[in-house]
């Protein structure tokens, strides 16, 4: 007879889900050293000012080809995969930079199917990067109460 064992199990604390939430947790901690030790803020806003917002970012996209499709139908999937992206993106206020163009190479293989978690044998993943600006960015406010980032005592 067979018995299958597995190892005890150890008790882990549920995720933590929010900023506000995890600030308690710290708070509740003792630890000694705080959230914004060692945080340069000038550094902070300097990066994240809205002077930078029309700045261009690249983003990243994956699609799916068959393995063993031919060179047009390969071109044919991608073209498609891409310009949706595209549109996608330009419906979101973004406009694309042409003058980058589009960088498309191999992901993985198999492909991972992220609704699932399961891998497709039969189909190989690619990464197509291209840059965007962003038409009219707004700014979002987030505010922090003071009690979050007190020490305990």
């Amino acid at each position: 007879m067979l018995l299958k064992t597995r190892p005890p199990a150890v008790p882990v604390a549920p995720p933590v889900q929010t900023a506000e939430k995890r600030l308690h947790s710290w708070a509740r901690s003792g630890f000694d050293s705080g959230p914004n030790e060692g945080l340069d803020i000038a550094a902070l806003k300097a990066r994240y000012s809205p002077d930078r917002a029309y700045e261009p970012r690249m983003y990243e996209a994956t699609f799916r080809v068959p393995l063993g499709a031919s060179g047009e139908a390969f071109a044919t999937e991608q073209a498609y995969n891409v310009y949706r992206w595209i549109a996608v993106w330009e419906k979101r206020g973004f406009d694309w930079l042409k003058e980058r163009g589009v960088q498309v190479y191999p992901g993985r293989y198999p492909a991972h199917d992220l609704a699932t978690g399961c891998y497709i044998l039969d189909e190989r993943e690619f990464v197509a990067r291209a840059w965007f600006r962003c038409r009219s960015p707004k700014t979002n406010r987030l505010e922090i109460r003071p009690e979050l980032l007190q020490r305990p005592a």
